[in-house]
């Protein structure tokens, strides 16, 4: 009869994949565990494993290393790293020169230089010199990714007399640090993942000129405080290639149309509308291959609607705005999106109309909701009138338990999301509910975190539940766990490492913070 199971049960080939995921910092910690844990850490060369040389690691604890520790362990490791995320700036416990730390940085990403894929640069405002960005450039051959979005630097010009160029792909550099180097357009001749700022008195013409045949995917970001939004700014080249932009509505309606129209082959458009969210642009996108559309209207309307769909090969849709006003009797003749299968809507007035809206999605298989509302039976009849939903995500509105089950005895959505960022549920005393949600067999929460002591009713409540998936910053405690999965032994519950929830609303800061890895508030 085997023993019981622990930690030292496992296969040393799954604590290699488990290892591969830490960090250096985190690592350090591991390695300290026995020295079984020890061996594999160190032994095992990965190519996976992501480095963090910084000097915060969370927003309230500052790190120990110097960066002569740094500088010093990494030099002499033997691991490989493909991805890498740097502070440049002054590391206060690190008493030398800026030459000398710039040359210690340059020291440990050139140890990796064989195997560096992606690197990210966070800095402070800092005088960078010169050569030290170029020596990066022409050292590292095998480099893919360039991220120079948190990087802030009071100067930065230099000319590359050489001619080399780099195997960069993607470039984020919404600083506009690029165009302070002579020969970018030849430097990164190889990039087909883009994001720039451009500004009236930075258009990047020579970049855009240079990559337009090739860009596959382009984020164009824009300075709020422009003191007006006139400026025709946009490049005016052909973009044969290009299959994913996300953009602001810069200047005039027809000259973002004519930028559009020179995009034969958009699959995916996250735009920003200005204040009057008008969406008539819209006419000038290919309806043959667009199949995602993200959308700022401000208001929505039956108009409005109307040039969204033109799309009929949609499949999904995600629409932001402050409020809807969308006459019943004028979407009577607007096309049922057929292909729609995901469909988003942030709004505080949806429910105005969503039993109308919601009849041209009739093959939606997972609907995301945001408003600021506490749920109702009304609203579950609603969404039920959509036969084919296998899942729902909502956003808030989930203050009183009681009133979310009878929101959810309605309802016949198998799979169900609930998301807030506050405490979910806010009940102060133990009760019982008498109500049944017999159709949820899944429930994934994001919050804050749940009272101890709802979890029971609220699982007495669901009797054909088989996943509970808990996703909470402070996370449910032991005895409550084991509690609830002894009398509920029908329903996997399961526990996960808090993280914000992937939503479709914030699919343009994604694009944004793509590689990142160390928080923006640890540096500030």
């Amino acid at each position: 009869m085997s023993g019981p199971k622990t930690i030292f049960s496992l296969p040393t080939e799954v604590l290699e994949i488990i290892l591969q995921n830490l960090d250096w910092y985190d690592l350090q910690s591991a390695m300290l565990v026995c020295k079984w844990w020890g061996a594999t850490a160190f032994v095992v060369r990965s190519n996976a494993v992501r480095l963090n040389i910084v000097p915060f690691v969370r927003c309230d604890e500052y790190q120990d290393y110097k960066l002569e520790n740094y500088h010093q362990t990494l030099l002499l490791s033997r691991r490989s790293y493909k991805h890498i995320a740097v502070y440049w700036g002054n590391w206060e416990k690190c008493h030398k020169t800026d030459q000398v730390k710039d040359q210690m940085i340059l020291d440990i990403i050139n140890r990796f230089q064989q195997t560096l894929v992606s690197l990210k640069i966070i800095s402070r405002k800092y005088n960078m010199a010169s050569w030290v960005l170029l020596d990066l450039l022409r050292s590292c051959t095998n480099l893919k990714i360039l991220n120079l979005n948190e990087m802030q630097v009071e100067s930065l010009r230099f000319s590359v007399n050489e001619s080399f160029r780099t195997r960069i792909h993607t470039l984020y550099d919404s600083r506009q640090l690029i165009r302070s180097i002579s020969r970018a357009p030849n430097l990164f001749a190889n990039v087909t993942t883009l994001h720039v700022k451009i500004t009236p008195s930075n258009k990047l013409t020579g970049l855009f000129h240079k990559l337009s045949p090739q860009l596959v995917n382009l984020t164009l970001g824009w300075d709020l405080d422009w003191p007006d939004h006139q400026h025709d700014i946009l490049p005016m080249e052909n973009f044969p290639r290009l299959e994913t932009l996300a953009t602001p509505s810069f200047g005039s309606i027809s000259h973002l149309g004519r930028f559009l129209r020179n995009i034969p082959k958009l699959r995916m458009l996250i735009l920003f509308l200005q204040q009057d969210g008008d969406t008539s642009v819209l006419r000038w996108v290919n309806q043959e291959h667009l199949r995602h559309l993200v959308l700022w209207p401000q208001v929505l309307t039956a108009k409005k609607f109307a040039h969204i769909t033109r799309f009929s090969s949609l499949e999904s849709l995600t629409i932001r705005g402050c409020y809807a006003d969308v006459p019943n009797k004028l979407l009577q003749d607007a096309p049922v999106l057929q292909n729609v299968k995901r469909l988003a809507i942030k709004e505080h007035g949806w429910p105005l109309f969503s039993n109308d809206l919601l009849k041209y999605f009739n093959n939606l298989t997972e609907l995301e909701l945001h408003a600021n509302k506490n749920w109702n039976s009304s609203d579950a009849q609603n969404l039920n009138g959509v036969t084919s939903l296998k899942r729902l995500i909502i956003h808030e509105g989930l203050d009183a338990l009681e009133g979310f089950m009878e929101f959810c005895a309605v309802l016949t959505i198998p799979d169900l999301t609930l998301i807030t960022q506050e405490t979910i549920f806010n009940e102060t005393k133990s009760f019982k509910l008498s109500i049944q949600a017999p159709y949820i067999r899944k429930l994934s929460v994001y919050a804050y975190m749940i009272d101890s002591i709802l979890y029971e009713p609220m699982l007495e409540s669901m009797p054909n539940l088989r996943r509970l998936e808990l996703t909470l910053q402070i996370p449910c405690d032991d005895d409550t766990y084991k509690r609830i999965s002894q009398k509920f032994p029908s329903c996997d519950t399961v526990r996960k490492y808090f993280r914000r929830y992937d939503s479709a609303f914030d699919v343009y800061e994604r694009l944004l913070q793509k590689e990142v890895v160390a928080p923006k508030c640890a540096l500030q």
